[in-house]
């Protein structure tokens, strides 16, 4: 539902131009967005609520399907591998992304990649590797694992944000472009 939500909204210039300035800001370290900031009117006016009602469109209680999972919130978010090196390549906004919608690490760093059809409904396309992702923009669809139940960054990642890597918010995943 999040992955086909936003990759509706894609084709906007303007909502591209937001997503890229939040991806920018790497507020936990990473080259990533919480939809939540996506969603806040002060942050997003244009695109806030125009995102909410495409979640709430494809299911009512999306917005909260993963709050208080035994007491736990827990945030989606939209990561760019390889961000800064496809935008000095010249390469982001160049075509349609392709999206991944990451759940668990995969063996052989290989995951299914999903486009829009033209009825707009997520289909399966090519498999995303490390080697596309570094010449493609992919957007990966994630659950955020720096974050506390308010999707504040938690201390252990606030103390040397400058300092991290620039990939993946999962350390045992190769699908990313850490710094050693």
């Amino acid at each position: 539902m999040y992955g086909k939500s936003i990759l509706n909204l894609n084709k906007d210039k303007e909502f591209r131009s937001i997503l890229y300035s939040f991806v920018e800001e790497a507020f936990d370290g990473e080259h990533n967005v919480l939809f939540k900031h996506l969603m806040e009117e002060t942050k997003n006016p244009t695109h806030a609520r125009m995102l909410g009602n495409k979640l709430v469109g494809e299911k009512l209680d999306i917005l909260n399907a993963f709050s208080n999972i035994k007491g736990k919130n827990y945030y989606p978010q939209i990561f760019i591998p390889f961000y800064d090196e496809l935008k000095a390549k010249g390469k982001l906004s160049t075509k349609d992304p392709v999206l991944v919608v990451y759940t668990i690490d995969s063996q052989n760093s290989i995951y299914q990649g999903y486009s829009l059809d033209t009825d707009g409904n997520l289909i399966e396309t090519q498999d995303v590797s490390e080697a596309f992702a570094k010449e493609n923009e992919v957007w990966v669809v994630s659950l955020n694992e720096r974050v506390d139940n308010e999707g504040n960054v938690t201390e252990g990642y606030k103390s040397n944000i400058r300092d991290r890597a620039q990939g993946a918010s999962y350390p045992n995943a190769r699908f990313c472009n850490h710094k050693d």
